[in-house]
């Protein structure tokens, strides 16, 4: 059986009521279920479908790190008072570049990586070939953050609709 700690290191996306984890952004939603099972099966269906995701746009899933979904921020976190400082950048998703190194040309390396979002507004890019499952019409959106013109995260839409549905699927 797939286990999602070799994809997320214990940084699960949906995890146990038991795990209170504190999140990075007053945006995020803490979503969690109260047995270990119903967490697997969704993390489960959330790998697959970004799997599928990068499969899509031609984009190997294994040169990607997972950012722990309690790390992320939204749009939101950039305006007003309670807005997220430039260490933000450098502790979450620009560390990596130091372990990546540089290519033969010397130029850095930039970190890939991917979470997931329940905010549409952080995904204003359509893949209208990606249907979200059970949802009729709706298709997958994703977001990103770009350095120097290059996606360095990627912002995975999902509907919670959608992950209880994989649950129930399951049952």
């Amino acid at each position: 059986m797939f286990k999602p700690e070799s994809i997320f290191e214990n940084n699960n996306i949906i995890i146990e009521k038991s795990q209170g984890k504190t999140l990075e952004s007053n945006y995020i939603p803490y979503i969690s279920f109260n047995n270990l099972e119903q967490q697997e099966k969704a993390n489960e269906y959330i790998v697959k479908q970004v799997k599928e995701f990068f499969n899509f746009l031609q984009k190997d899933f294994e040169n990607f790190s997972y950012l722990d979904y309690s790390k992320s921020i939204t749009d939101l976190d950039f305006s007003g008072s309670q807005r997220k400082p430039i260490d933000y950048f450098y502790n979450y998703l620009l560390i990596d570049l130091v372990k990546r190194g540089r290519d033969e040309n010397g130029k850095l390396i930039s970190p890939k990586k991917w979470t997931v979002t329940f905010d549409i507004n952080c995904t204003p890019i359509k893949v209208s070939e990606l249907i979200i499952p059970n949802s009729g019409n709706l298709c997958r959106h994703f977001g990103t953050i770009d350095v120097g013109g290059t996606p360095i995260l990627y912002y995975i839409y999902f509907t919670m609709q959608e992950i209880l549905d994989a649950i129930r699927d399951n049952e």
